[in-house]
């Protein structure tokens, strides 16, 4: 089964976000988008509407978009405002190499070990992604 990678990438804030920085005993969500792609932004809205039934789940979504779009992105989505969300700008674009992925949107489900649940390509109904 395969685990958290390590990574870093910049975040929202000008700072870094490293697998070191991820909270230990919590699922963890990685969600590759793009902030122009409508599945993710259907995706995030979704999100935003159950955040209540997230709580305990750590949510990265990572773009290879410069950090100011992903920015302006939470904002416009009102996700900057939740502590366990963090959005990540991978610059150099090796999210995908990293994590083993080539398509947008894809969500990466880790259990609360870091180990891997599931890979889900393309676009999860949030009432899915509660479930696991």
């Amino acid at each position: 089964m395969k685990t958290i990678p390590k990574f870093s990438y910049k975040n929202t804030k000008g700072g870094f976000f490293t697998n070191e920085n991820l909270k230990r005993g919590h699922a963890t969500i990685f969600i590759y988008f793009n902030t122009e792609c409508e599945y993710c932004n259907e995706e995030a809205q979704m999100i935003k509407e159950n955040i209540t039934n997230l709580k305990d789940v750590e949510l990265i979504f990572v773009s290879f978009e410069n950090p100011d779009k992903i920015k302006k992105f939470a904002q416009k989505k009102q996700l900057n405002i939740y502590d366990c969300i963090h959005f990540l700008s991978d610059s150099k674009v090796t999210f995908a190499s990293t994590f083993d992925i080539n398509n947008l949107p894809c969500l990466l489900l880790y259990d609360k070990n870091q180990n891997l649940i599931e890979q889900v390509k393309g676009q999860m109904k949030i009432e899915t992604l509660i479930k696991k």
